[in-house]
């Protein structure tokens, strides 16, 4: 990983070091695909910003738990695991688009926090 990389994978130890339950594969596919991701960025602006996007949505992948069970719902993951076609950016551009419609949902839901 050269160094323009490593600065803007902020949560790369942290995604990295993150250690999950034996039986969740898919977790743990998915920070594989991260990790080769990172490894086949070169230094071309629109790669470091998809790269930056990954290193975003597989952190809140890791930490919000809401979020994380809503896009295992939304995928088969069976065909993630089993494929023998590499789907690292596949599964992550899916991961970025279904970030971003989860963030526009939560900013609908209005809560009232009002005492009547």
């Amino acid at each position: 990983m050269n160094d323009d990389v490593k600065k803007i994978c902020k949560n790369y130890n942290i995604i990295v070091n993150c250690e999950f339950l034996e039986d969740d594969l898919f977790s743990k596919k998915l920070v594989d695909f991260y990790k080769n991701a990172v490894i086949r960025c070169n230094n071309d602006s629109k790669n470091l910003n998809k790269i930056v996007k990954y290193d975003r949505v597989v952190r809140k992948y890791i930490e919000d738990y809401n979020f994380s069970k809503k896009l295992r719902n939304s995928i088969d993951i069976s065909t993630v695991l089993n494929s023998n076609v590499d789907l690292t950016e596949n599964v992550l551009d899916y991961a970025i688009d279904f970030s971003e419609r989860y963030d526009d949902s939560l900013e609908q839901t209005v809560i009232n926090t009002r005492w009547i």
